[in-house]
């Protein structure tokens, strides 16, 4: 038995059968009932078809129930008859309405629960090998009647898997991709959904899977994949470069997550295609991913970063709707600062590569806007001035602006500007360029009249010739903010900080302690259930002393940035 659980809306299951026969779909997942009869009620789905009879319950304008052909990578077509017998080794996609009492025709909101049963002979022992042809999605079913470790699995040529999400929303509530690979430590790409930004190896049972292989390979289930208990966490990946660029759709109120992907960079990968780059799996809804070597990546391989490396990005399916890009750098301190290039707008931004990056853009009624080559990120030196970083914190009724700064030589002064509607800024605040020969530079400034309400700050460089040079744009909001945080001890005492939530919404938090130079030295999440709380966060602080920043990313990625005092134990 299979539970399928109430999942806020109707979404697809990519399903195993973890049983040896020859039972049928209309037999198993049907429930042997009549067309859209309900004879074992908390049981079964209805399935459709585009084609009247053949077994299924109904005619609408699709299939709910694929099947994977895997001599053509991605493509799923429908079941032709649900009288035929299960095939038990590969998997299924099945659309999901809940059991058999919620009707085709009923909204695709809180369909309700069901459970999916077959009736076999349980898989046990070794099992065949499955070949994996080059560069190809293969389907593979979880067979056994338990969850499997990836990492346990007879693997050959073959690094990564993908299992499907009902849980990623997307905008067209169905579902997508989630993409866990070795060489990023299995960290999901692009997470959210079912699994957060929790590392995760394990299949679970009757989830089917995909997995593919750039030089060739197979797969082989064995009774040592077996595993039990939660879900696996690997936090041992060695500390690589890596860029993660998530996609959001802002169609409502919400940002909902859709799609993303992500770039590894170490000498040991090629810029060609290698065993550690991941082919992309097409999403029903939107599509976001990493165009090299004439294929779509989820995960590309690369060697370490160099100047003039550029990304070129693919989008498909999306709507005429806002959108935004988040690009998340790890370990990205090599000395390049790195811009979004927009091929439609000819707009060209800065991204940082010390902390994460939100730009939003839309698709309009033009095909341009929504052509598939729009946008890549560009990789440069710093040549000769760049910002690292900016914030922005209310202080006692006023504001203290910080930022660092690469390659100030040619930099005469920086100018604090300020703004109310992010259009028009003034001049509040300037510190004169003091270059001591150190290659990251740290300034603050104290605004001591801000306005009620938001407030936009900026910074202006002035070179020796005159040139300028703005900073991205930090916001602050001054008055009665619903929910605070409070961190003490202020400074740390013995390595022990307290984080008091106060009216802040559930959910998960990451917490991140930061230094001058951008560097992350401590991180972990809170799963907060939206009671206030008082957390304890525990880290070495014995090498540790001076001035930090301690970073707190809401889950609607809103930042609360704290300056943190660390004395010496």
């Amino acid at each position: 038995e299979r539970y399928i659980p109430q999942n806020g809306f109707r979404a697809w299951r990519l399903l195993s059968v973890p049983v040896q026969s020859t039972i049928t779909f209309k037999q198993a997942w049907q429930e042997n009932q009549m067309p859209l009869a309900n004879g074992t009620p908390g049981y079964g789905t209805l399935l459709t078809s585009s084609i009247a009879g053949n077994g299924y319950d109904a005619q609408t304008t699709g299939n709910s129930l694929l099947q994977f052909n895997n001599g053509n990578p991605g493509n799923f077509s429908g079941v032709t008859n649900t009288n035929n017998p299960m095939v038990t080794i590969g998997g299924y996609f099945v659309y999901i309405r809940g059991d058999r009492s919620v009707g085709i025709q009923i909204g695709v909101f809180n369909p309700g629960a069901t459970t999916l049963r077959t009736k076999g002979v349980l898989y046990t022992g070794t099992q065949p090998v499955i070949t994996l042809p080059i560069g190809q999605n293969v389907l593979v079913g979880n067979i056994y009647a338990c969850p499997v470790n990836f990492d346990n699995l007879v693997r050959s040529g073959v690094n990564a898997f993908k299992v499907w999400d009902p849980k990623l929303q997307g905008t067209y509530n169905v579902g997508g991709y989630q993409t866990f690979s070795i060489i990023n430590g299995y960290d999901p790409i692009p997470g959210g959904g079912s699994y957060g930004n929790i590392a995760n190896s394990r299949i679970e049972s009757g989830q089917a899977f995909l997995v593919n292989s750039q030089i060739g390979g197979s797969i082989q289930f064995t009774e040592s994949a077996k595993d039990v208990g939660s879900r696996n966490v690997f936090k041992g990946v060695k500390s690589i470069s890596q860029f993660k660029t998530n996609l959001y759709s802002l169609s409502s109120s919400e940002n909902i997550l859709t799609d993303g992907n992500v770039v590894v960079f170490d000498d040991e990968y090629t810029n060609g295609i290698d065993n550690g780059d991941v082919i992309k799996a097409s999403n029903f809804g939107e599509n976001f991913g990493i165009l090299s070597n004439e294929k779509l990546w989820v995960i590309e391989a690369r060697q370490s970063i160099e100047d003039q490396d550029v990304l070129q990005y693919d989008l498909t399916n999306l709507k005429p709707q806002p959108y935004s890009f988040e690009f998340i750098p790890k370990n990205m301190e090599t000395g390049l600062v790195a811009y979004l290039e927009d091929n439609f707008t000819k707009a060209r931004t800065p991204i940082n590569l010390y902390k994460n990056t939100r730009l939003t853009f839309a698709i309009t009624t033009d095909a341009a806007s929504s052509s598939k080559g729009r946008f890549r990120v560009v990789f440069k030196n710093i040549s000769p001035f760049a910002f690292v970083s900016l914030g922005a914190i209310e202080n006692d009724n006023a504001v203290k602006i910080d930022w660092m700064v690469k390659g100030q030589k040619e930099i005469v002064q920086y100018v604090v500007e300020q703004s109310t509607d992010n259009i028009g800024f003034k001049e509040v605040g300037n510190a004169t360029a003091i270059y001591n020969g150190s290659s990251v530079n740290s300034y603050t400034s104290l605004h001591s009249t801000p306005a009620l309400g938001n407030n936009y700050y900026r910074i202006k460089s002035i070179s020796k010739s005159g040139k300028i040079v703005y900073s991205s744009i930090a916001k602050v909001f001054i008055g009665n903010v619903k929910g605070s945080f409070t961190i003490s001890p202020n400074p740390v005492i013995k390595g022990v900080i307290f984080i008091q939530f106060t009216e802040q919404p559930k959910g998960r938090y990451g917490i991140r302690l930061i230094n001058n130079a951008g560097q992350v030295l401590f991180s972990q999440t809170i799963d907060h259930n939206g009671v206030d709380n008082k957390y304890p966060n525990i880290f070495s602080s014995k090498h540790l002393q001076g001035i930090y920043q301690l970073e707190i990313v809401k889950p609607n990625h809103e930042k609360y940035i704290q300056q943190l005092i660390i004395n010496k134990e």
